[in-house]
């Protein structure tokens, strides 16, 4: 049998028993800072697993909202993420959320690829979830993505060579030359200038690239044996990542906008102590937290997306436009462009009652970084996972409906960010260093100790500095 195919057989029967086994769950400390979603967007108690008891959901909305005389920092992760990883990381982050005088908030989401994908294959069916028959129809769905992967493989092998030459020979494409020029013409504006411009160029339009000559022939060498891999996994990938990305985003629609459950139609609103449980559980907390700030003025809210967590941030930025923000945070946005206009913009224009303007941080990685980046040594493919979505598993009709957290798609796009109302210097654009103090790869934002003893607070404004 051919290396290649045995490689091909391997992985994907790796997957397919990975789907069947799912993952177990982690019992976090801090569960009383927790909002957990289920896959249908219901609460769900973060220590059991399992639904509330009646009026305990109730207390934990109340208790979640309180900020105990501090600024909530409401954190939601991204895609990828299993119900054990993100509880996880609420216990590793919350301790510096705490020492900075922040009271955090963790919104967790399954958005893990095992259950995503199996949701998808055998229930996920045009928008609605099939119990029964999808069970059925799933060989064709099987079959469906089997065949779009193996047909879009040539392009995909094309995008996975662009991002690994792009990562050797940066600004040899159009798109990037045509963002380094405004990059370096942004630093050169004095006259109406961003909070923060991304420092990937200087004001003469040459690259900022810290690595060493050594680390940098290491990054070339080890991209080589990446690709390769990838090129080979590609027809995998890719039938399972769209699959996968489109339940994903159906279930962080789903923790706002809930589908209709029977006991809607049979009983009317249920009602949990002024809780409305026919509402996704995220929609419970930000109806609370909306009444809570309108009675006290003083109370402070950070909100802080990353990846897809940023497509539930827009949602209820644009659901709940009566909430303020200090600030509002994008790590490595999975959300197109065009939602700074429709969500965030309308929360920069406002003048909140205390304090200043809201501020806008748009984190993205440095391009290079984007482009070498790897998963699984290049199982998984080559590209962080925004060139994938815009590549591969989205199918981006203008440059508005670009992945919003990646440099390249900002300048290019940067005339989006001039919104009549909002001040340029309320916008930070920020890109991301190659020196190893901060994040370099799209699942590292949301770590809090790098290299060289650097803290990467990212709910601190002073973060950029």
């Amino acid at each position: 049998m051919a290396p290649a195919l045995r490689i091909l057989i391997v992985t994907f029967t790796g997957l397919i028993t990975l789907i069947a086994t799912g993952c177990s769950h982690y019992r976090p400390s801090n569960s009383d800072r927790i909002l957990s979603v289920d896959k249908s967007g219901r609460p769900e108690n973060p220590l059991t697993g399992h639904q509330y008891a009646f009026g305990e959901y109730s207390s934990h909305i109340k208790n979640l909202c309180n900020g105990n005389g501090k600024t909530l920092l409401i954190y939601i992760h991204g895609g990828l993420n299993t119900e054990s990883s993100a509880n996880k990381r609420a216990d590793r982050i919350t301790a510096a959320m705490y020492e900075d005088g922040y009271q955090p908030v963790f919104i967790n989401w399954k958005s893990g690829f095992i259950t995503t994908y199996r949701e998808h294959l055998f229930h996920d069916r045009q928008g609605e979830y099939w119990r029964f028959w999808g069970y059925p129809s799933s060989p064709f769905i099987l079959l469906e993505d089997l065949g779009r992967g193996i047909i879009k493989t040539p392009m995909v092998w094309w995008y996975q060579s662009n991002d690994f030459l792009q990562s050797l020979f940066f600004g040899s494409f159009p798109s990037e030359e045509r963002a380094k020029q405004i990059n370096s013409n942004l630093l050169k504006d004095k006259q109406d200038p961003f909070g923060s411009v991304p420092k990937v160029v200087d004001e003469k339009g040459h690259l900022i690239d810290e690595r060493s000559g050594a680390s940098k022939a290491f990054d070339g060498i080890l991209g080589v044996g990446r690709l390769a891999l990838g090129l080979t996994t590609a027809p995998i990938f890719t039938s399972l990542g769209t699959g996968g990305w489109d339940t994903m985003k159906r279930r962080a629609n789903i923790i706002i906008d809930k589908p209709q459950p029977e006991q809607y139609v049979l009983d009317g609103r249920q009602n949990q102590g002024g809780i409305d449980t026919t509402l996704g559980a995220a929609a419970n907390f930000f109806d609370e937290l909306q009444r809570r700030q309108q009675a006290d003025r003083s109370l402070k809210v950070v909100l802080v997306g990353h990846s897809m967590g940023t497509i539930i941030a827009s949602k209820a930025l644009r659901l709940w436009p009566d909430i303020n923000y200090e600030r509002i945070i994008y790590m490595a946005a999975a959300c197109p462009i065009e939602d700074f206009r429709s969500s965030v913009a309308p929360h920069l224009k406002k003048t909140p009652p205390l304090g200043p303007k809201t501020a806008f941080y748009n984190y993205m990685l440095h391009p290079i970084a984007e482009n070498k980046e790897a998963h699984g040594f290049g199982i998984g493919g080559t590209g962080s996972l925004l060139n994938q979505i815009d590549n591969m598993y989205e199918n981006p009709v203008s440059e508005s409906h670009r992945m919003l957290g990646k440099w390249v798609n900002a300048m290019n796009a940067i005339r989006f960010f001039d919104v009549p109302g909002v001040s340029k210097s309320q916008i930070h654009l920020v890109s991301m260093p190659l020196d190893g103090t901060k994040p370099d790869s799209h699942g590292s934002f949301d770590n809090v100790t790098f290299k060289k003893g650097y803290i990467w607070k990212f709910w601190s404004a002073d973060a950029v500095k």
